[in-house]
């Protein structure tokens, strides 16, 4: 199945579209697209609100009631909003 992924810069790292095998979750997904935001060891997201917001269809990954593990389907969208604070 094919995932749509959209990012609020274009970096040659992300990709814009990943496809993954049928009963795949929000992990898998972000383990392809951008890896950098789970640890390896444990599975688990990397949080970091001062840095990056995750969603899957424009529900923010904190409110997704599966959290990573939250089934894809064909289809979706995961949004990568990079924040940039300025001071």
């Amino acid at each position: 199945m094919e995932v749509r992924v959209r990012s609020s810069i274009e970096l040659a790292e992300i990709p814009s579209t990943i496809g993954l095998k049928e009963g795949a979750c929000m992990r898998d997904a972000l383990m392809k697209a951008v890896p950098q935001v789970v640890d390896e060891k444990t599975g688990e997201y990397i949080d970091d609100p001062d840095f990056w917001d995750i969603r899957l269809n424009e529900v923010p990954l904190y409110q997704l009631k599966e959290g990573l593990n939250t089934r894809i389907r064909n289809g979706d969208v995961i949004r990568l909003e990079i924040l940039i604070h300025y001071s």
